[in-house]
Parts: structure tokens; sequence; C-alpha cells
């Protein structure tokens, strides 16, 4: 009888893993070099090289291996046939565009820089292809509420305008109506963005726990307690300072939008842009400590919305065990904030936003049709602040904004404000639900979440994500269906498949 060395089984299972490991092989590199990158910067510490000259080096390194790793990424990405054969293709630097688009929403400034370059190569390839496509009509709402806003500009102190802030509203998706791109290619950008967030979360907990060593901070303590200051400044700064943006509301935002992009692509499984098992739980991971150590409420919130709905979305198309699941989740949901509601300092208790709320709500009692005009919450909340200061003692010098998008609408434009956003939600989320598109649904859903706390729609940040994001899904939604285009150059309208 001859000697096995090796079992069918453990064949079996030696195939299994070699399997994995080449699909995994990009995530798995990830999560080895961040597991190296915490030891080296550890033993660093623990010899005394761990300084405040030395850690501006760290700065610089991680911003520029971030850029490395994006590029390389992009390369492996965009370099597949099928996508391009030459770097200086117009159809390639339309693709480069719009893959910067998503990757640099990260960074409020390059994300602003990355709409005007992905604008303009928009139009370029509109003047090579001679290709205009029909615009979605869900967008004429969107330029009805920006509408508004250059209305709301009458009578403030600068005059009737057209204001920065509301031509995104309309360049975003007129970008995308000068032009088509195929779904395999559309979801392996949807690919590249969401890989290159996971190198940006990577880097953010490396740095963040190069700084939990050089403050001697408990681990516990930074996820747990909404610490004021640490080393001068907030403690979100000690993760994402490097990168040269470091607001965690709003870097939450992308970070869960690259979540959503995970789920669909790993359910959706297409061979060239598949997100496999490994990876998508590395990025969940990477994704809730990201969010803990920014200390952004609204982004755990969002994660948790993303994650149960998500559940609940797919456990509706495979199983019988839905409303339990469903039922089971909001059960658990308010227990949880009934007991356990205050176990994490400050995530409930919020005195600003409370003050907020109560300002916005007596100064609508009184300018309840037309508010004070488009992005004059300041002037109006202090106003009001002034007109209640014996009643709310405890107001801070400064108001800026309601953070929350349904009072911020009133107090700028009264309730025709209310009812312009509420009409804008309902036509995004029933055209979201017709098309089935999993991607728009959850997005929403997150916007709806988020505006309750925030104003997305007041400030850049929050518009440039909103529109980038919700375009180019719609791009990704309806991207095999016929779409009409007329030629600019020959003035003849026919079918687009």
């Amino acid at each position: 009888m001859k000697f096995r060395l090796i079992s069918e089984e453990n064949k079996c299972i030696l195939l299994a893993t070699k399997i994995m490991m080449k699909t995994n092989k990009y995530s798995i590199t990830l999560l080895l070099s961040i597991v190296i990158l915490i030891v080296l910067f550890y033993i660093l510490h623990v010899l005394g090289a761990d300084t405040v000259e030395n850690r501006l080096y760290l700065k610089h390194f991680l911003s520029g291996a971030f850029v490395v790793g994006i590029l390389l990424t992009g390369w492996y990405e965009m370099g597949k046939p099928g996508i391009s054969k030459s770097l200086f293709n117009v159809r390639y630097l339309l693709l480069l565009s719009l893959s910067l688009l998503l990757v640099l929403s990260i960074n409020q400034q390059a994300g602003t820089y990355a709409t005007g370059f992905f604008v303009f190569c928009s139009v370029i390839y509109l003047l090579k292809t001679g290709k205009w496509y029909s615009i979605n009509k869900i967008y004429y709402v969107i330029f009805a509420f920006a509408l508004l806003r250059i209305v709301g500009t009458y009578g403030t102190v600068e005059g009737f305008r057209v204001p920065d802030k509301v031509l995104s509203f309309y360049f975003l998706p007129l970008a995308f109506s000068c032009f088509r791109i195929e779904k395999n290619t559309a979801l392996r950008i949807l690919r590249f963005f969401f890989r290159s967030i996971m190198i940006y979360m990577s880097f953010a907990l490396i740095y963040w726990w190069s700084n939990i060593q050089f403050f001697g901070i408990p681990v516990i303590d930074w996820l747990t307690k909404k610490m004021g200051e640490v080393g001068g400044l907030e403690p979100f700064h000690w993760a994402t300072s490097w990168a040269y943006y470091v607001h965690p509301s709003y870097i939450s935002l992308v970070v869960v939008s690259a979540m959503i992009s995970g789920f669909y692509l790993y359910y959706k499984k297409q061979a060239s842009s598949e997100v496999y098992k490994v990876e998508l739980t590395i990025f969940s991971v990477l994704s809730v400590l990201t969010v803990l150590i920014l200390e952004s409420r609204i982004g755990t919130v969002c994660l948790g919305f993303v994650f149960s709905v998500t559940g609940l979305y797919y456990l509706h198309l495979k199983s019988h065990y839905f409303k339990t699941a469903f039922f089971g989740l909001i059960l658990i949901g308010v227990i949880g904030l009934f007991f356990k509601g205050d176990s994490v300092s400050g995530f409930l208790t919020d005195n600003v936003r409370k003050t907020d709320y109560t300002l916005a709500v007596n100064y609508i009692k009184d300018h309840p049709w037309w508010g004070a005009g488009f992005h004059e919450q300041a002037t109006a909340l202090s106003s009001q602040a002034q007109i209640m200061q014996d009643t709310l003692p405890l107001l801070p010098r400064h108001k800026t904004y309601t953070h929350n998008q349904f009072l911020g609408e009133m107090v700028q434009f009264g309730i025709p404000g209310a009812i312009f956003l509420i009409l804008l939600l309902i036509v995004l989320f029933r055209d979201a639900l017709l098309s089935r598109s999993y991607l728009l649904q959850v997005f929403l859903g997150v916007y709806l979440v988020f505006m309750l706390i925030e104003e997305p729609l007041y400030v850049q940040a929050g518009i440039t994500r909103f529109l980038v994001f919700l375009t180019f899904f719609i791009h990704i939604s309806e991207s095999k269906k016929p779409i009409k285009c007329i030629s600019i150059f020959k003035r003849s309208l026919k079918s687009q498949e």
C-alpha cells in the first residue's frame, strides 16, 4: 500500500487556500502592510524615535504613499484590456477624470478640482464624439431645486446672483449627459474607488495608532469618549490630517458610500469587477474603526444603517425571514438606545444642536413663508439668539447653521423650502425604487439620515459628494437602458443602445 503524503481532504483545503490567496491578493497585501507598519511604528516608539519632528515626516510619507497606492490601483484597474489601449485616448481621459472624481471626494479641495477636471473632460469627450444624450428626467427636479437657491439670493446682503454652490447642481448632471460608458467599465471604476478608500482608511488607522502611542491615550477611551482636544487639536486631526482634510462627517460619508459600493460589487459578482468576501470583510472592519477613531456619530449611525438595510435587502431576496429580521432589528435598536444610549460619551446628548433647533424653530414661527434668504442662516440664528438670550443663557458666541437640512431649508426659504426638499427626495426615492437600484436606494437612505443631523446641501462639501455619487449611481442604473442621443453636428436624433 502506498503512503499518501497529502490526503484528498488536505488537497482540497490547500487548493481552496491557494484560490483564496490568488483572488484576494490585493486586500491581503494591504492587510499585511498595515500590520507591518503598525509593528514598525511601535518599535520606533519603544526606541524613542517617535518625536515631533519625525511625525512631520510620517505625515508626508503617508500622503505620498496614498498617492502611489491609488496610482498603482488605477493602473491595475484602468490598464486592463477592454478599457483603453492608449494613455492619450480621449475616452481614457474621461475615465481617468471620473475615477479621480470619486476617489478625491475624500478631500474637499482636491474634490472640487476633480469636479472641474471631470466636467472639462466630459465636454472634450462631447466635442470628440458629437453625441449628446438625453438628460434623465429627475435631473430637472434637481435643476428646479437649485433655481430656488438662486431666487433665494434676492434681498440678501450680496444681492441677486448665481452662487458658486449652485453650479454643481447643474454641471454634474449635464456632464453625465455628455457620454455613456459600458456597465462593466463603470463597475471597474467603482471597484477602483472602493479599493482606494480602503487604502485611505488603512493609512488613517496607521496614523491614529502612532498618535495613540505618542499621546499615551488608552484605545478604549478614544473610541468611547467624545474627547474635547488632544494635543491642542480636535481628536480627528490625529487620524486624517495627513490627507489635509479632517471633517469627520463628510469623510465618513465617503467611507459609507464606498461601503455601499463594496456590497453592491460583492453581490453583483461581475468577473472583471468582483469584490471578494475577504476583501469586503477587511473593508467592513476598517470602516467601523475609521468612524470610531474619527468620533463621527453620524458616520456610526449611517454605517449601521447600511449594514442593517443591506442585510435586510438580501434577506428579502433569498429568505423567508425578512419580517422577523426587520422587527428584530427595530427591537434591538430601541432597547439599545433605551438602556445604553449614554454609554458612549456625547453620542445622544448634544446641547449645541438642541440650541440650534430651538433657535431655528422660533425663527420659522416668525417667518413661515419666506426666510432669511440663501446662505443667511448665520444672520437669522444670531438675530434670534439676541431675542432669546434670556431664555437660552448658554448660547455659543457664533452660530452658523441649524445642523438639520429640513429646518435649514425653512430658515432660508420658509415652508416652501422644506416642501421643495421633500418633493426632491420623493422623486429621487421613487426613481430608485422603480429602477430597483440598490446603490441609489441605500445611498439616498444614508443622505436622508445625514440630513437629520447635518446640512449636506448647505455647504459645498455636502453638495459635491451628494451629486458626485448620485449622478454616478444613476449612470450605472441606466447603463443598459436605450438612451436617446442627438448628434450635435448632424442634428439627427437616434436611440443609443
